[in-house]
């Protein structure tokens, strides 16, 4: 179970090129709702857990300048701690499956989400990060829900012949806290953008006013709002390589969107490569198994739920991704710490489950104790920029 808040640390990320592959949509009011218990599936459960830049240095703190990255196309040496598996808001339910379950590193953070998730204060992205390469456009409206406007910052690349790849990036802050400016999310956004990948940073509701699926339903809602032709044309990107890049809370979102729905990646909903930094993907009483979940983690999910506990909760196993992949999944990219506050057995257990139904996984884990966007060392970002490349700026569709 995940502790769900961003920690206050320098990250950076690599830059990309660009150059196809991406839950049916769910229903709105005029259409009928569409929802399907995973007790009429008749899928088998999965066993838990058996189942043309130049690259800058950084150093981080205490740490040893960063090597320069690899140029751009080639590949990604492996590291040995770098483990690849080869292939209360209810005015809307997500689908669930019918079958059984990203160099210029120019940008510094100095503000992100604490602990306690309440006492960071967000920090405006600025234009002149990369003011050479990057054009910003910042609180753009994607969506309204509940009568609240639901916004998002672009970070788009200048001089990139279209269609090019987007990614959309979802904060963490354990779904009661952080937006769109918060943290990691204001550098990612430029820096992939500096790439050659278009990027979004997403607000979405917050709990405990707003509970699953309403944090789900509204990146999907961002999604399905850029796959709209007038903003494929306005932003020049290519609607079929559409990924998403999550964190803490952010990374249960987008797990959760990339295992929904069935088919091809490349419409809807759905999604054409996922990243993943520390995310919980079993929500149920039998999740609190993997590993010793800490309690304010337990609180969040909780509160996330909707829920006062997990013996009567009965959207938990809907909201775990983990019940939900399925051979038609998109590839995963996994990060996570051996004893950090989201047990790795959390992982792992995504991992098997990609793996077993033939999904390509990459699962990175990494000693000590670091926490999502912390885990973006020199090593974490090469490999995560590698990812990108194979399964979404270079890859092909896959319909399956």
């Amino acid at each position: 179970m995940a502790e769900l808040h961003e920690h206050p640390r320098p990250i950076q990320l690599s830059d990309l090129p660009a150059a196809p592959v991406p839950r049916g949509r769910r229903p709105r009011a005029a259409r009928a709702l569409r929802r399907i218990t995973l007790a009429r599936t008749g899928r088998q459960r999965l066993a838990v857990p058996a189942r043309g830049h130049r690259a800058r240095r950084l150093a981080l703190p205490r740490q040893a300048p960063a090597p320069v990255l690899v140029p751009l196309g080639q590949p990604v040496p492996q590291t040995p701690d770098h483990i690849g598996l080869a292939s209360g808001s209810s005015e809307r339910r997500p689908v669930v499956k019918k079958s059984g379950l990203i160099g210029a590193f120019a940008v510094l953070l100095a503000a992100g989400l604490l602990l306690s998730g309440c006492s960071a204060t967000p920090t405006t992205p600025v234009a002149d990060a990369h003011s050479d390469s990057v054009a910003l456009q910042n609180d753009l409206q994607y969506g309204t829900a509940r009568g609240q406007k639901l916004l998002l910052n672009a970070c788009l690349p200048k001089g990139k012949k279209s269609p090019i790849a987007a990614m959309i990036l979802i904060h963490g802050g354990g779904f009661d806290s952080g937006t769109k400016d918060f943290g990691g999310m204001t550098a990612l956004c430029s820096e992939l953008a500096d790439g050659g990948i278009a990027a979004f940073s997403v607000d979405y509701r917050l709990a405990p006013k707003f509970a699953y699926p309403a944090q789900v339903n509204d990146v999907t809602d961002a999604l399905e709002w850029l796959r709209d032709p007038a903003q494929v044309a306005q932003f020049g990107i290519d609607p079929e390589r559409i990924g998403l890049f999550g964190s803490s809370a952010g990374a249960i979102i987008a797990a959760s969107i990339g295992t929904n729905g069935t088919g091809s990646l490349t419409s809807g909903d759905r999604v054409a490569a996922v990243v993943a930094m520390s995310p919980a993907v079993d929500l149920t009483e039998n999740g609190l198994l993997l590993g010793d979940p800490s309690k304010t983690a337990v609180a969040s999910i909780l509160q996330y739920l909707g829920c006062s506990n997990f013996t009567d909760c009965p959207n938990s196993r809907e909201a775990s991704p983990l019940y939900s992949v399925d051979k038609t999944d998109p590839p995963f990219y996994i990060a996570i710490s051996k004893k950090e506050l989201v047990p790795v057995e959390q992982g792992e257990a995504m991992a098997l489950a990609l793996k077993a139904v033939g999904v390509p996984v990459t699962l990175d884990v990494k000693p000590g104790k670091r926490h999502a966007l912390e885990l973006l060392d020199e090593t974490t970002r090469a490999s995560i920029r590698q990812f990108l490349i194979d399964n979404l700026v270079n890859s092909s569709s896959r319909t399956d």
